[in-house]
Order: C-alpha cells, then structure tokens, then sequence
C-alpha cells in the first residue's frame, strides 16, 4: 500500500508542532510495523531528514505566482498517477491539488480560523472525504456543506514514547525534592486559567496540608516573566515548580513520574497535552469540554470553578483506588486514538 501526503502550508501555518498530524503520520511510516509506504510532499526541508525505506520526502519549492502553481500542481498530479498511491492525502485546504485518484482532506486548526472551511462549498470539493480532529468540526463543516460532505473525526495517534526505562523517583528527585505532584503543561500565559489553577492548589495545600507540589510547564517556547512575577506573591511558591524551556525526554519524564495531569484550559483543536497524558496513563482532572478526548480517564469542572477543581485534586490525592481506577481507563481510552480511518 502506498500513501500520499500533500502537507502545503503557507508560511506561518501551524503544522501541529512535534505531536502535530504530519510529524505523527511521519513518525507512523518510519516505525516497524507501519502499514504502508508514505511520500511526503512538503515545501518544509526539515522533513527530508525524516527520510526511510517507507518513507519517502519530496520537498518542493514553493511557488511564488499563480502560473507557477498551476504548472507544479499539473506536474504533481503526473507524479501521484506514476505512484499508483492506494490513498491521497490533504493536510489543510492550502495543501489541495485537484485531479487526485482517491483523495481525502484533513482539516487543520488554520482552516478554521481563517475560514478556508468556507471553500468546501465549492463545486471542486463536492463529494470530498473530509477528517476533522473533534466533534465540533464535524458539526460546522456539516451544518457548512448542507450535510452532503463525508466527514469523519479523528483523534489520530498518541505520541510515541521514546522514554522507555524511567525510575521515576529520580524524576522527582530531581524536580520535586522526592515529592509526589500534579503536572500541568500547555500555554502558561493563559492567566485567568492559571490563576484558577493556583487558586485550587491553595485550598488543596491549606486543606491537606502536604508536601505534594505543582509542577508547570511551557507547551511552547513563550515568555515567562508574567507567570514568574505572578508566582513571585503567591502563598505556596516553594510548592509551585516552574520547568522552564525543558527537552522533549525531559517533558517525557515529567508526564511518566505525575500522579496526576491537571488541565484547566478548553482543549481547542487538538489538545496535545492532553493526548501525551494519556500515552502515560494519567488520572486527568480537565475541563468538561475534554470529556470528547478523555472519557472515563478523568474528573471534570467547569472552566473557572476553582472550589471543583481543589476538590479534584483532594480526591484523588486520597483515594487510591480512585487513581488506578483513572490509569485504567486511560489506558482503555486508547484504543479510540488511531489513523486507520485516514488510510483505508
């Protein structure tokens, strides 16, 4: 089985970052037992270093007028009908080259926001296989195409874990000075869901009395001085861990050893965190708009409820067997993370 994937993104368009769809669906192809051959064609140079006996990346310049674009896609489409591809894939709107066998589009957060969704209604796109990454999505591009548009979700694949051996004392150890903690990561200048966040610690550390601590880390690279003066008057400062700017192992690591991944953000297009918390098996406290991604694996609040929130933490601080209950089901929530519906 051969595979296509068209990932042609303008400049500044978000790709996913590392647990986006491309680099999973690359890191998919480069693994033993991956399913098919992929080519990838991409006018991003940096996944020719991804090259592998399944996978094969053509990077193409891009094109700089209308002309241009037409004379590439008419050379692309020779190219796909010489690979015989079992499957085409679109990763975005921007990426669409018409005159493909057995095409399907993938929607990315961009077609969204800049409302390319609105193209879907053209008569080129009639008919055409689109996958979104939430039921949300599913519903506008519906509601969008008059429900005459094959749409189908999917969550794609946990990320890898490259951390395979851990003592995850060490970890903790080494961030936490031995201490059990609760693990958020994700855009730390969102201050009102942190401040919800701190705010729920505290009634957890006045109630509980622990040692147990709060450790915070950057989804992305981001200035932190807002947060650090933040932290600088907060109560519980030598409870509250900042990792600023860590090495992906060392991210790895910090999910492998939390007792628990706390989420007080909407989860938005696609909600990473809370899909790498899930590859750990983590007991997860999120939002009620997380439920779609974590099912039975977490507890629940409404954004800004900061009393729900420290009672989560209480919760499952004490009960145990309230924890392994929660690891249970995030690893059977697993099972729903899969690309199968994208290649066959």
């Amino acid at each position: 089985m051969t595979v296509v994937l068209f990932a042609l993104l303008e400049p500044g368009e978000v790709a996913g970052g590392r647990e986006g769809w491309p680099e999973q669906l690359v890191t998919l192809f480069t693994r033993n037992d991956a399913p098919a051959k992929l080519v990838l064609f991409t006018y991003d140079s940096h996944h020719a270093a991804s090259a592998h006996e399944r996978l094969q990346v053509v990077v193409l310049q891009r094109p700089r007028f209308f002309w241009s674009r037409y004379r590439q896609h008419r050379a692309l489409r020779a190219q796909v009908a010489e690979l015989k591809a079992d499957r085409v894939l679109f990763y975005g709107i921007s990426s669409y080259v018409a005159g493909m066998a057995k095409p399907a589009l993938i929607l990315t957060a961009d077609d969204f926001r800049k409302k390319r969704v609105l193209q879907l209604r053209k008569k080129a796109f009639a008919g055409l296989p689109v996958f979104v990454a939430n039921k949300q999505a599913r519903e506008n591009v519906l509601g969008l195409t008059g429900n005459k548009q094959p749409v189908t979700v999917v969550y794609g694949c946990l990320p890898g874990r490259s951390v395979v051996e851990l003592d995850t004392q060490l970890v903790k150890d080494r961030f936490t000075a031995g201490a059990e903690y609760f693990l958020y990561q994700g855009a730390l200048s969102q201050k009102a869901e942190l401040i919800n966040l701190l705010k729920a610690f505290s009634r957890f550390k006045r109630r509980q009395k622990s040692g147990w601590k709060l450790v915070l880390v950057p989804g992305k690279p981001e200035p932190l001085k807002d947060l650090e003066d933040l932290l600088a008057t907060y109560k519980y400062r030598e409870d509250v861990v900042l990792v600023a700017a860590p090495a992906p192992e060392v991210v790895e690591s910090l999910f492998a050893a939390a007792w628990c991944f706390v989420y007080p953000s909407l989860p938005g297009y696609t909600p990473n965190p809370l899909l790498q918390a899930l590859a750990w098996q983590l007991p997860l406290i999120a939002t009620n708009a997380c439920k779609e991604w974590v099912g039975a694996a977490g507890l629940y609040f409404e954004p800004g409820d900061e009393v729900a929130l420290a009672d989560h933490l209480m919760y499952i601080y004490k009960d145990e067997g309230l924890h392994q209950r929660l690891r249970e089901a995030a690893l059977a929530e697993q099972v729903k993370f899969s690309w199968q519906p994208l290649l066959y």
